[in-house]
């Protein structure tokens, strides 16, 4: 409960990633200022990638963060963790940030709280998605994945 009232959350467990988590930092759109740029919240729509499964938009700037829900989480560490649905997630991460045009040095670890009064927050049609079906909207992602051992290259490492 002490969650839900802050602005900011980490969403994702240590070590696991339910939530694929970019900071869209867009110059908000001020129509009366004759300014029709769109704004972070509709990244994913220019960038023709699913809609997010929630979107929390600074109501000041207009900046976001666009969510994904995962349907099967990947562990990110451990014991347990695999190295092909690991180098799968990379490879979707690092495309839909370049796509997104997000911050490449947002780590996902902390995000705006969904429930919090400060953000204005956009749901999507969908709360979880199998990485196929991120995947999908890729164009030539398999040339993308990376080789066994090299993950940490594209930002999300073992360690």
């Amino acid at each position: 409960m002490q969650a839900l009232k802050k602005p900011y959350i980490q969403a994702n467990p240590p070590y696991l990633r339910v939530w694929s988590i970019y900071d869209v930092d867009r110059p908000y759109c001020d129509y009366e200022k004759g300014e029709f740029h769109r704004s972070a919240v509709l990244a994913w729509e220019d960038a023709n990638l699913p809609p997010p499964s929630w979107a929390s938009v600074n109501r000041e700037n207009g900046h976001a963060h666009l969510v994904w829900g995962l349907s099967a989480p990947v562990l990110v560490d451990g014991l347990g963790a695999r190295d092909a649905p690991l180098r799968y997630l990379c490879a979707i991460e690092a495309l839909f940030r370049a796509l997104l045009g997000a911050d490449p040095g947002f780590s996902g670890l902390i995000t705006k709280n969904p429930a919090h009064p400060l953000w204005r927050t956009l749901r999507g049609p969908s709360a979880f998605y199998e990485l196929w079906e991120l995947a999908d909207a890729l164009p030539n992602i398999e040339k993308f994945v990376p080789k066994r051992g090299r993950v940490e290259e594209v930002g999300l490492g073992r360690n």
